[in-house]
């Protein structure tokens, strides 16, 4: 939640942490884009994931990643296989 503490969401092998400020940064496997950054290389630390910001809540999937901005728009990222993109 922005303005609070930082908040973390968890995959199968990927990490995202909530920072106060609003911003994302995600670690671990990226096979499937779960990342968001674009790439399917994998991280072993923290990195922030650029294009995101006003962030009140994130949330993750087996191979995926959600996030809500302060507008009430979404952002997602990973593995669509099933339509979990929306």
């Amino acid at each position: 939640q922005s303005g609070g503490s930082p908040r973390v969401a968890t995959g199968d092998s990927h990490t995202y942490l909530l920072t106060p400020a609003g911003l994302v940064h995600a670690a671990g496997y990226n096979g499937n884009g779960q990342l968001g950054n674009g790439s399917t290389i994998g991280s072993s630390v923290l990195r922030p994931v650029s294009g995101l910001a006003d962030l009140v809540l994130i949330a993750s999937g087996p191979f995926q990643g959600l996030a809500l901005r302060k507008d009430g728009t979404a952002a997602a990222c990973g593995s669509n296989a099933a339509g979990q993109l929306g």
